[in-house]
């Protein structure tokens, strides 16, 4: 995956983060299964995540991205997988980018489908897959639908 084009992810990371709210309510509608955030994330460890990645202090949104991930948060298991991919705060590991990336698309994040299907496209992180790309860029298609 062209890491460039990875790299507008991070205004869109923003965003997510920025609009994040304490849980996800499942949509019954969507085959994607949504999982319901544990209630001990809180609105202000949300904030200062985004926060520490608005302002690029990736450091401090390493220590801080990866307990609402481990919790469940499909926005910030995006981040995270944002990060380990670019190497931003830590260090650039793809197989790691690649389960952070596969945990928000199974919970529905449309930039997970896409950085998935773009890492088995490329090879990236794992083989070169294009049956497996096409499932995930196919999900993020209808989800804009």
């Amino acid at each position: 995956m062209n890491t460039n084009k990875l790299s507008l992810k991070v205004a869109s990371l923003l965003v997510l983060l920025s609009t994040a709210c304490t849980s996800v309510i499942p949509n019954v509608d969507r085959e994607e299964r949504q999982s319901v955030v544990t209630s001990n994330i809180s609105d202000e460890d949300i904030e200062a995540a985004r926060l520490a990645v608005e302002s690029e202090d990736f450091v401090k949104a390493a220590r801080l991205l990866p307990p609402l991930a481990e919790q469940g948060h499909p926005k910030a298991q995006y981040a995270l997988g944002v990060m380990y991919f670019e190497g931003k705060g830590v260090n650039k590991d793809y197989a790691e980018a690649m389960k952070w990336f596969r945990k928000s698309a199974e919970q529905g994040i449309p930039e997970g489908y896409s950085a998935l299907g773009g890492m088995y496209a490329d090879g990236v992180g794992t083989n070169k897959d294009f049956t497996e790309a096409v499932k995930w860029f196919r999900k993020n298609l209808f989800k804009v639908f």
